[in-house]
Order: structure tokens, then C-alpha cells, then sequence
């Protein structure tokens, strides 16, 4: 019987290796920058996660449209890995094909001007506009942006949320100050259309494009989109978010940098900023709010190894330090059942589980 399991275990290891190397060598020949080995604790906010045998760092939309194909040919799982913030990875090496945007996927600029008098205005002349905006039209310069003081901005969905806030502030760009201090980046939170302090993302989103399932590039209005509390129709799909418009108002750098600072000091007040975590564990859901249901099953600083349920924000499992996969796991499905028990409402996670 042992001698049985061993060998299915060479024997599948066999074709892992195998299929790995033709991977690597076709992602090669298309001069995409690509890793081996790279742990994933390293790339997520839990500080939690095995090993990627392939973890590629597509810079441009070619690219990518190129390593999504040669894993369909493969018939090899990939995954688009953004910040990292409101994921959970297991601590096995993963057979699977993390993929990392970066390079043009990683600048934000301004694709419409403000009116005239304004720093932004570009008095008309379309060819600098399009020379700032990196030369891209994407027909965003036929928005009607008429009103006094909008500016239109245009992030790539590898764009860190904090860079994005810095950019605003720098700019005297408003509209966004609910999202400082949101652990992320552009192309996670319109995903789930993330959000704080009464804001969040489907309030200034003018466009967004993606790469659809099948290589294709599309543009799809604010309102073509569903945004709902933590969600969007793009998680129906396997869409890649490439990069989002957002609609501006003109403000004063000073402000907006106070009203982002008084954000992050409440956020720090209120959660366990101090220990690696992935956010909220849980949807809040119709009549219901996680860590109130939590605090009153009398879950706070529940424990498994080095994981355990924050005594500070119960709606957060943080990472005491050497926590794993199981341990959170573990949390996660003793949260669920208990809660169950004592209020017959099944909490539904927040946190993307990748295994």
C-alpha cells in the first residue's frame, strides 16, 4: 500500500515538474519577467503563504494577454495577485501561477483637465493632454466634465492605494480621502468595491477596463458595473482589472491631506493596525454586523497557534506571530459554527482563501 501511494506521489510530481519547465521556458521566449520560488508570506498583508513554483510580473497589457495564454494552454490555475491585503494563502508549495502587475500597470496620471484658470487646464491642447495622459485617448476626452472644479484621473490596477492618496494630495485632487489607509491597490478595490468612513470606490469611478476571459480589452461605464456593498459584477467574471477613471474635485492640498490624516487616526484607534491581519474577516450583511455577533459569542482573543481573533476589532484575525493557514482556518470555521449556534446567521467571508 505504501509503495502504491509513493509512487502516485513521483508519478504526479513527475508531470508538476514537467509542466512547470515548459511553462517557465514559453514564458521566457516572451520576454515576461518571471520568478521561481517566491514565497508568498512575503506578498500578503497576513504575512501567510507558501511557496508560488511561478510567480510572473506582466508590465504591459501584451504581456499579460500573453501569460493568461500560455496558462489557458497548459490548462494551468493562475491567479492575479494585487496587494495582497484581503487574502488567505495556504502555506503548501501552490501549483499554481501568481501573476503581479507592474510597470505601466503602476502609473497614475490626469486624462482631463480642469477648467480654465486652473493649474490642470491645458488650454485646449489635446496633443499634450494626451502626452500627459501617456498617450492613451481611450475615449475619455469626450466626458463631459463640464462642471467647475472635476478632474479626471486615470490609476493602473497595480496602483497602491496609498500612492494613489499621495498622488490626490499632491495634485489637490478630493474624492478619495475615505480610502487612506486602505491596505490595497486600485485594481483590488474596485473589484470588491472597497470602501470606509462612508465612502467607497463606485462613488468616483467614472470607467474601468479589463481584460475579459477571453483577451479581449473593454471599457465598461460606472454604471454597467452593479457595484453593491463589497462587490461588483466584475467578481462574476474572470476579468482583469487593468485600470480605473476616476472623477475628481479640485481642493486644497492642505485639506485634503488633514481629512486623510484624521481617517488613519481613527482607523488606528479602531484596529489592530500593529499586527498583520487581512482586513475584515467577514461581510457585513443585512441586519448584521460580524464583530458585534462575534464579541457577543464571546470569541474575542479566541486563539489557534499563533492566529487568534483581535481584542481590539473582532471583525479582524491577526497574525500574533508564526500563525498558518490551519490556524486561521481553524478560526474561521469555529467564528462560523458558534455564531450559528447562538444566532442561526451563517457569516460569510470577506477574505479571499486561495488553496
Amino acid at each position: 500500500m505504501f509503495s502504491q501511494i509513493s509512487l502516485k506521489f513521483h508519478k504526479n510530481y513527475g508531470v508538476f515538474f514537467m509542466k512547470t519547465k515548459k511553462i517557465l521556458k514559453a514564458l521566457s521566449h516572451n520576454n515576461v519577467e518571471v520568478h521561481t520560488d517566491k514565497y508568498l508570506k512575503d506578498y500578503t498583508t497576513f504575512k501567510i503563504g507558501g511557496r508560488a513554483k511561478i510567480f510572473v510580473c506582466p508590465k504591459t497589457i501584451a504581456e499579460l494577454k500573453r501569460t493568461i495564454e500560455i496558462c489557458k494552454s497548459f490548462e494551468q490555475r493562475y491567479f492575479i495577485l494585487g496587494a495582497g491585503s484581503n487574502l488567505l494563502v495556504s502555506d503548501k508549495t501552490l501549483n499554481i501561477v501568481f501573476i503581479k502587475l507592474a510597470g505601466s500597470f503602476n502609473r497614475v496620471s490626469i486624462t482631463h483637465p480642469a477648467p480654465a484658470g486652473h493649474p490642470f487646464n491645458l488650454e485646449g491642447n489635446l496633443k499634450e493632454v494626451r502626452k500627459r495622459a501617456g498617450g492613451e485617448a481611450d475615449g475619455v476626452f469626450e466626458e463631459h466634465l463640464k462642471a467647475a472644479g472635476e478632474v479626471l484621473i486615470t490609476a493602473g490596477g497595480a496602483v497602491n492605494i496609498y500612492k494613489l492618496n499621495n498622488y490626490c494630495i499632491s495634485k489637490g485632487l478630493s474624492g478619495l480621502e475615505f480610502s487612506f489607509g486602505i491596505p490595497g491597490s486600485v485594481g483590488g478595490a474596485v473589484y470588491m468595491n472597497a470602501g470606509a468612513y462612508g465612502g467607497e470606490f463606485s462613488d468616483v469611478i467614472e470607467k474601468v477596463w479589463v481584460l475579459t476571459d477571453s483577451g479581449e480589452v473593454k471599457c465598461f461605464k460606472k454604471e454597467e458595473l452593479k457595484f453593491g456593498y463589497r462587490t461588483s459584477c466584475i467578481m462574476e467574471h474572470r476579468f482583469v482589472i487593468l485600470k480605473a477613471a476616476f472623477k475628481l474635485q479640485q481642493g486644497s492640498s492642505e485639506t485634503i491631506k488633514s481629512t486623510c490624516k484624521n481617517n488613519l487616526i481613527k482607523k488606528i484607534a479602531a484596529q489592530p493596525y500593529n499586527k498583520p491581519s487581512a482586513g475584515s474577516v467577514f461581510k457585513r450583511q443585512e441586519g448584521v454586523v460580524p464583530p458585534v455577533l462575534i464579541e457577543q459569542c464571546g470569541l474575542k482573543g479566541l486563539r489557534a497557534g499563533g492566529a487568534g481573533v483581535s481584542t481590539k476589532h473582532c471583525g479582524f484575525i491577526v497574525n500574533n506571530g508564526g500563525a498558518t493557514y490551519k490556524n486561521v482556518s481553524q478560526l474561521i470555521a469555529e467564528i462560523k459554527k458558534t455564531v450559528y449556534k447562538k444566532h442561526g446567521i451563517m457569516l460569510k467571508t470577506e477574505v479571499v482563501i486561495v488553496s
